[in-house]
């Protein structure tokens, strides 16, 4: 996931050894950070939107202690 945002920031970087078509085309901007951090999130988002934790649910609600709670009586 944090490789996928850091690629998706290379057009939009602005190092003093390389400028970014997309930051070229807007004055060498640099809004890489924004980029990554919005492709990142994408992705996770979209990694773990079919992540089914029923049964890790289910193994919290029959024994509290895994979630790291305090234990009921």
């Amino acid at each position: 996931m944090h490789l996928t945002g850091v690629l998706a920031e290379i057009p939009f970087v602005v190092p003093p050894f390389f400028v970014g078509p997309v930051a070229t085309a807007m004055s060498q901007v640099d809004i890489a950070f924004i980029v990554g951090l919005l492709v990142s999130d994408l992705v996770y988002v979209g990694v773990t939107r079919s992540l089914d934790v029923s049964r890790e649910l289910e193994l919290i609600n029959s024994r509290p202690e895994l979630a790291g709670g305090p234990p009921r009586s």
